[in-house]
């Protein structure tokens, strides 16, 4: 059975408004998320994959992936990795005019200055790991501050131009539209029309690029979706399911099945056991 949780990150998404992580030794496949994420290299180097294009980064150097670009990371033992990802109402002022800009070189040097505030007030009081859902008072602030040092650094050492390659334009600007509106009823026609592509070059396109099909990524979008409503509320199978999106409680479970071989039955059983056994 496919499984299809390596392409989207959901916590990035749907759930967390920022995380912190320090990694060594650690990779993830491609994959994309709402948030945009900063990876920086406190010792050795990391290669960061981004819509097909390598970039090595060197102990000092750090990187911005914007939403929804397919990326991935790749860290040796020997290194030492920050990855922040954060919502994009955080750092205002500087996304909205760079949402459809690409970098020409996204990699750049991270002043010590810039680096060593982001210690002190996010990784060390932090201790590492950290998920937030919501953030308020003064670690929302703290949290600005931070990420404004370093978007300000971004503006002033990374060449931008207007998105021109036409193919990440068109993958970005589908799984933008599936995130928007995967609760309702749609379709790579519907997305066509409402974006203006021909169906017939999007569809190629987009498989092309993401390496799957919009109905997998929507279907993919919308049970996980609902494994948050399945955890987090008390509405039935058949309210979850169209909350989320589907048309049928068939095609639900078929999906379910797809994705864990199990129901979303025994899926909400398994995950009422698991928070037992964490309390």
């Amino acid at each position: 059975m496919p499984t299809y949780s390596s392409l989207h990150q959901p916590q990035n998404t749907f759930r967390n408004v920022m995380t912190l992580c320090t990694y060594t030794d650690f990779s993830t496949p491609i994959h994309f998320h709402r948030n945009l994420e900063l990876i920086y290299v406190d010792e050795g180097s990391a290669t960061v994959t981004v819509a097909n294009e390598n970039h090595i980064l060197n102990k000092g150097q750090c990187i911005l992936v914007f939403p929804y670009r397919l990326h991935s990371l790749n860290i040796p033992k020997d290194a030492n990795v920050w990855v922040i990802t954060f919502l994009q109402d955080y750092v205002k002022a500087f996304y909205k005019p760079m949402a459809r800009k690409r970098a020409v070189n996204p990699v750049f040097d991270l002043s010590d200055a810039t680096r060593n505030f982001i210690e002190q007030k996010l990784i060390i009081p932090l201790k590492g790991n950290s998920f937030f859902s919501a953030i308020s008072g003064i670690m929302e602030l703290t949290l600005k501050s931070c990420l404004y040092a370093v978007c300000s650094e971004f503006c002033e050492k990374v060449t931008v131009v207007n998105e021109s390659r036409e193919a990440d334009t068109i993958a970005v600007n589908i799984l933008q539209y599936i995130s928007e509106k995967f609760k309702e009823d749609i379709s790579l026609q519907t997305a066509a029309d409402a974006l203006g592509y021909n169906y017939q070059y999007i569809s190629r396109t987009f498989n092309s690029m993401v390496g799957y099909n919009f109905k997998t990524v929507l279907n993919q979008y919308r049970f996980e979706y609902a494994l948050q409503l399945l955890r987090e509320s008390d509405k039935s199978i058949t309210e979850v399911a169209f909350e989320s999106g589907f048309q049928s409680l068939r095609t639900f479970n078929r999906v379910s099945y797809e994705m864990f071989n199990t129901s979303p039955r025994r899926c909400r059983s398994s995950m009422g056991e698991r928070n037992k056994r964490s309390q």
